[in-house]
């Protein structure tokens, strides 16, 4: 199985495609952060968002895709710009017919039966393609192995 996992910041697509019958057996077949074109307006970038990801998902071809959501922030103005390109991500995953599951830091806790993020952190250890990832990548990449069967 091929599942991409995804994660937007206001003005970035960062994103992991893994490959795997299981969490256990999962390998990266490529990650990847990309910024969209500085200078334009905010409709450029959701278009470029737009374009990047569905270029992606030619190449890679996965058959489900992990989205880790914007959750509410203290800073409202960039909750909302990452909301924005989340939206993006999941009408342009509808429009190629690529079902999506979206995840919540509970709901990622939920997929590894971990009740706090101490509990997550040592479940998510034990899974090689994670362990060997550096923590900076790592939220793509755990909504992505989430996807897959324990």
């Amino acid at each position: 199985m091929r599942v991409i996992g995804v994660r937007c910041t206001k003005d970035q697509l960062h994103w992991v495609v893994l490959e795997g019958g299981t969490r256990d057996n999962a390998r990266i077949v490529q990650y990847n952060e990309a910024r969209a074109p500085v200078g334009g307006d905010r409709a450029e970038q959701l278009g470029w968002t737009r374009r990047e990801l569905r270029e992606i998902l030619v190449r890679h071809t996965p058959e489900l895709a992990c989205l880790r959501v914007a959750e509410a922030a203290q800073n409202a103005a960039s909750s909302l710009s990452r909301a924005e390109m989340d939206g993006v991500v999941q009408a342009t995953l509808a429009e190629i017919g690529i079902p999506v599951r979206r995840f919540l830091a509970v709901s990622v806790r939920a997929a590894f039966r971990a009740k706090r993020s101490v509990d997550l952190e040592a479940a998510i250890e034990t899974i090689p393609c994670v362990a060997a990832t550096a923590k900076s990548r790592r939220d793509q990449l755990v909504v992505a192995v989430a996807g897959l069967p324990a």
